[in-house]
């Protein structure tokens, strides 16, 4: 009886060896398992990122440049230009131009109007422009609504349903991806859901 004990004993314990080593050797392959998740995550978010800024090196705007330039007219730049890029494209400023009236390191928007005034202009305006934003600076808030590739944290959260938690993830989701490409884009941010959308996108819009 003794002996029957003893075997039995002794078979429980090789068992219990048996199937501790199989668990240990398990949680290896589960963590590279999950290092493989991460990496092909982290992957397929580069693929997207540099996608998205081939295409935009490659899409053309359009800007209308008028005012104290040489030719007025509207020209064709690249996405991502800036507005000394168009000025120049312009033939450059005219004598009488107020070459430090807009931001050159600014960059251009597709459709927008620049207009570049005369010394004389910007001198009979200047308690306007003084009191006034920044000359040539581009507000992240317009008539169409609020730009999401520009927006601040607290201009995010004047939306409906967007408060600061879901304000920091687009900003996170933005700066990981490089700006959206589309206002139905913002659905893909942790949070925002189909009916947030519908509240907001009314009030969003894209470069």
């Amino acid at each position: 009886m003794q002996r029957r004990t003893k075997i039995i004993g002794l078979l429980i314990g090789i068992m219990v060896i048996f199937l501790s080593s199989g668990c240990i050797k398990k949680q290896p392959v589960q963590k590279e398992s999950l290092k493989a998740v991460e990496i092909q995550k982290k992957e397929e978010q580069e693929k997207k990122r540099e996608k998205k800024t081939e295409k935009k090196s490659g899409e053309k705007i359009l800007v209308h440049v008028c005012g104290e330039v040489i030719n007025p007219g509207v020209y064709e730049v690249g996405a991502g230009g800036r507005i000394w890029e168009a000025i120049r494209l312009a033939g450059g400023f005219t004598r009488e131009a107020d070459q430090d009236y807009l931001n050159q390191a600014k960059e251009i928007r597709d459709g927008e109007k620049l207009y570049v005034p005369g010394r004389q202009e910007t001198a009979t305006g200047a308690a306007a422009l003084s009191s006034g934003e920044e000359a040539g600076s581009l507000s992240a808030s317009g008539p169409e609504g609020i730009n999401i590739n520009r927006a601040s944290k607290e201009e995010l959260m004047k939306l409906d349903g967007i408060g600061e938690a879901k304000a920091e993830a687009i900003l996170t989701y933005r700066k990981e991806q490089g700006g959206f490409q589309s206002v139905e884009e913002i659905k893909e941010v942790s949070g925002i859901g189909e009916g947030v959308f519908q509240k907001i996108k009314g009030r969003i819009q894209v470069d």
